[in-house]
């Protein structure tokens, strides 16, 4: 079921010897009604989360991925949940940054 309710997707990389490394593996999932997010972070240390997010009158997606993001460990100083894509790709930034990588590049895949 979650291959096909696979929602969106996002990857944040860093070029290290001339290859990608991944730094950041997130999945959301929209099977029907509450959106479900999966996150490992394989930066220096390897960390998991989940969250979901459902109802109405917010982006349950940021929701979902600012309650995945809080289930492994991190918290920001921004608004993440419910205020959007934009939300989103800063707060993966930020847990890169958060483990020394400041070259990160995000990259989002939408099924």
């Amino acid at each position: 079921m979650r291959k096909s309710a696979l929602n969106h997707g996002y990857k944040a990389i860093t070029i290290q010897d001339g290859h990608a490394v991944t730094l950041l593996d997130l999945r959301v999932y929209l099977p029907k009604d509450v959106f479900y997010a999966a996150v490992w972070v394989q930066c220096n240390k390897h960390v998991s989360g989940t969250g979901k997010a459902g109802g109405y009158g917010y982006h349950k997606l940021s929701a979902a991925v600012a309650d995945a993001l809080q289930s492994a460990g991190y918290s920001f100083s921004e608004e993440v949940s419910g205020v959007g894509h934009d939300a989103v790709v800063r707060a993966i930034k930020a847990v890169c940054r958060l483990h020394g990588h400041t070259d990160v590049h995000v990259i989002e895949m939408v099924p």
